[in-house]
């Protein structure tokens, strides 16, 4: 049976839920079968957004909520209370959300009544906004209680009884658990980039995740809540199949190994057989690290040109993808789809592996210490090459 095709991912998951869970057991939920609600936000956004996009960049904080953060919202269905005081201390929070209009009407009272706690114990979720394209991570050069953009939400999370909090900029919207208390921890969508190219599919994940509905609580828990705790068991089952997968690379790579290389290695030879199980383990661990670190943003070139570059020449994950579709869409099998001879991936593995190990200052790059990529300790991955059949199937 032909693999399915993998697609580029439409969010950005940075270890709040499973990737894994995300691709592959999301469409199986209820809630995936909302198409209709799913058309009528994603088009209502559209008009908003096709409405200020040439002036979004332009726009201050408050402009920018008023233009195009509250439409969204509109969108989705929310109900909202703006500038809402902590229930402790001075800070306001852009947007109180709430799923219904009573439990706005209720908090206004409270608010009138400066019950803030009770006022926040009403609403579904927190909103901050920032101006357009900010950086989330920049230090603000006030004196604040929090360091910047990701540590003041997770500041105003801690401080009130709200369970789920939205940063966004207009296009990025990043969602943070009150439980996860790393400001690392997030998931995020390139909403303008949904509108433009994701189609219905891709704004799901756009859709269900930042709706009134993820928030609300039901018997047992919120949406939000389902989909971190069946992450949290479906990345336990991956790890059970991670041993497993290592051992069928190791075998797929040792004998990519000999073929690719003409090794005679005597099968009784326990040295040379245990040089060529380390330094496969080598290569694994290469590769895994690449792949972690691009799903975190780890590797992270500075500008445009610069992303583009690493992405066309260098990019691991742009390579798997690559390899996905080769073998998915075309049904094909690795010995019809790869050559047994050419070693093209294998030199884009080598350098993928110098830049990380020696940086490179026009990318902006920095080069990475630990010795894993060093040539000069692993000597038998720098005189062996593995041609691209075995290396698309490892």
């Amino acid at each position: 049976m032909a693999q399915k095709t993998l697609e580029r991912r439409p969010y950005t998951n940075s270890e709040l839920f499973s990737g894994y869970y995300l691709d592959e057991r999301l469409r199986d939920r209820d809630e995936w079968d909302c198409d209709k609600e799913a058309r009528e936000a994603f088009e209502e956004i559209k008009r908003a957004y096709d409405g200020e996009k040439d002036y979004v960049d332009g726009y201050k904080e408050d402009q920018l909520c008023e233009h195009f953060v509250d439409p969204v919202l509109d969108a989705l269905g929310y109900n909202r209370l703006s500038e809402t005081k902590l229930p402790q201390g001075r800070e306001e929070v852009d947007r109180l959300l709430f799923s219904s209009a009573d439990d706005r009407r209720d908090a206004s009272i409270l608010q009138k009544n400066n019950e803030h706690e009770a006022m926040y114990k009403r609403g579904v979720g927190l909103l901050e906004a920032k101006q357009w394209d900010f950086d989330f991570s920049k230090s603000f050069s006030t004196r604040r209680n929090y360091a910047n953009a990701s540590s003041q939400i997770r500041y105003y999370l801690e401080k009130t009884p709200v369970e789920w909090g939205i940063l966004t900029d207009g296009r990025k919207w990043r969602l943070y658990a009150t439980r996860s208390y790393r400001t690392d921890i997030y998931y995020e969508v390139d909403l303008p980039e949904l509108l433009e190219e994701g189609g219905l599919e891709a704004f799901k994940y756009f859709y269900l995740f930042f709706r009134p509905g993820a928030f609300v609580e039901h018997a047992g828990g919120s949406f939000l809540d389902d989909v971190e705790s069946e992450s949290e068991t479906a990345a336990k089952e991956l790890g059970e199949d991670l041993q497993d997968n290592v051992f069928t690379a190791l075998r797929v790579l040792g004998r990519g190994f000999v073929e690719t290389n003409d090794l005679d290695i005597d099968p009784e030879d326990d040295e040379a057989l245990d040089e060529l199980k380390e330094q496969s383990l080598v290569l694994l661990y290469r590769l895994m690290f690449v792949l972690y670190a691009e799903s975190r943003n780890l590797i992270h070139p500075d500008g445009e040109a610069a992303v583009k570059e690493y992405e066309e020449n260098f990019s691991l994950d742009e390579l798997r993808f690559d390899i996905h579709d080769e073998i998915g869409g075309a049904g094909k099998g690795f010995d019809d789809a790869y050559s047994d001879r050419s070693t093209t991936m294998w030199r884009k593995l080598e350098d993928l592996f110098a830049l990380i190990d020696e940086g490179e200052e026009d990318l902006g790059i920095p080069p990475y210490n630990g010795g894993l990529f060093d040539h000069d300790e692993h000597e038998f991955l720098t005189q062996n090459a593995v041609s691209n059949r075995y290396v698309a199937e490892v």
